[in-house]
């Protein structure tokens, strides 16, 4: 009786997607010796196959795994386009919940014979590279600060640095050896530009002017519905004593807006409570600025108009009520609200990339730079 013999699992296949989150890859790792410090146990990770592009999620249980999945298609879903992924390859524990996801959104679900697993190798040797360079990381860190204390709940963290560093990373699986980084956002990943502007703006610092008095002023605007946030906006948020930055902030807001003008309000109300901590702080260095007035700047004229106008229209009715405090700091004369050009709008380069020259003008104003 000849032997049975089994086949090689070629490494390069004629058949990967061409479109972007056509096919994804699905693992999950764990349970770990140690949760992590957000009380996670497992490690999942989700692989594009056109792109190689890795996000990793930690959870509590297996099971959350559907969860993730949820969280995936949402973060990465085309205006337009319920869902961008059609096929997803994993083994056979992701049953259950994870199976319903997929059929609620449409997804076919590739599962792999039992007792196979290199049929999942996109994402299974990944899951292993992922795993062993965030063990080399800590091991080097420990060697590196032989004093400072270990946390071996901080596995999570390390593995989440090196996933993002290996999507940074060129690889022969890529055409042209690409990075995941650039084949799945058609551009390459920010780390050189970012090295290159602190190289070229190390002698560059802030300038406290003595005398320049201590006026509280905040910049707020927002980008509209930022495509790469899930179509929520970008705050920006710079406060300023005496004309120069002491706190600035850029961060996606928890909601998505539905126009330019409450996307703008909600920077507002989200800048002014940075100014009134800023304020807070300042009170116990010059006591005379406690009950100083906080001049809030913005250029659209339509949140300027809900900061103002105490009442509610079509328009700005199912505005959450968290967000019209600021009207209520207004009225009691607590803040000011001037408009300001877009030009002149500094907060601008806390919200979108800019080019050189709004750059650079934004930021010699905010660290009193001269021109």
């Amino acid at each position: 009786m000849a032997k049975g013999q089994v086949k090689a699992v070629q490494r390069f296949t004629d058949t990967r997607a061409v479109k972007k989150l056509f096919r994804v890859f699905i693992d999950l790792g764990g349970r770990m010796q140690f949760h992590s410090i957000g009380g996670r146990w497992y490690t999942l990770i989700i692989r594009c196959d056109a792109t190689r592009w890795t996000r990793v999620f930690f959870l509590k249980r297996k099971s959350e795994a559907a969860d993730a999945l949820e969280q995936f298609i949402a973060d990465y879903r085309s205006e337009g386009t319920p869902c961008e992924v059609y096929v997803v390859r994993s083994d056979n524990e992701f049953q259950g919940q994870f199976s319903k996801t997929c059929r609620k959104w449409g997804i076919k679900q590739e599962k792999t014979p039992p007792h196979t697993p290199k049929y999942n190798g996109v994402a299974e040797r990944w899951l292993g590279i992922i795993s062993d360079a965030a063990l080399a990381s800590r091991i080097q860190a420990k060697e590196m600060f032989p004093d400072a204390p270990t946390d071996p709940a901080l596995w999570a963290e390390a593995i989440a640095c090196a996933c993002h560093q290996l999507n940074c990373t060129a690889t022969t699986a890529n055409p042209g050896d690409k990075s995941p980084y650039e084949m799945f956002h058609g551009k390459p990943p920010p780390a050189g530009s970012i090295l290159s502007y602190l190289n070229a703006t190390m002698d560059l610092g802030i300038t406290y002017v003595r005398g320049s008095g201590l006026d509280l002023e905040v910049y707020v605007d927002a980008s509209y519905a930022d495509r790469d946030t899930g179509r929520r906006s970008v705050t920006g948020i710079a406060v300023t004593v005496g004309g120069t930055v002491v706190s600035h902030a850029s961060k996606t807001q928890r909601i998505v807006s539905l126009s330019t003008s409450e996307a703008e309000y909600i920077a507002a109300g989200e800048g002014v409570k940075e100014a009134l901590f800023v304020r807070a702080v300042l009170s116990f260095i010059a006591p005379e600025t406690s009950g100083a007035k906080i001049k809030v700047l913005e250029d659209n004229q339509g949140a300027i108009s809900l900061v103002q106008n105490p009442f509610s229209s079509a328009r700005s009715k199912h505005i959450d009520v968290r967000f019209h405090f600021i009207r209520e700091l207004f009225k009691s004369g607590r803040i000011s609200v001037e408009y300001i050009p877009t030009d002149e709008q500094h907060a601008d380069l806390l919200t979108k990339a800019l080019g050189r020259t709004k750059l650079e003008d934004h930021r010699n104003a905010l660290m009193n730079i001269p021109g």
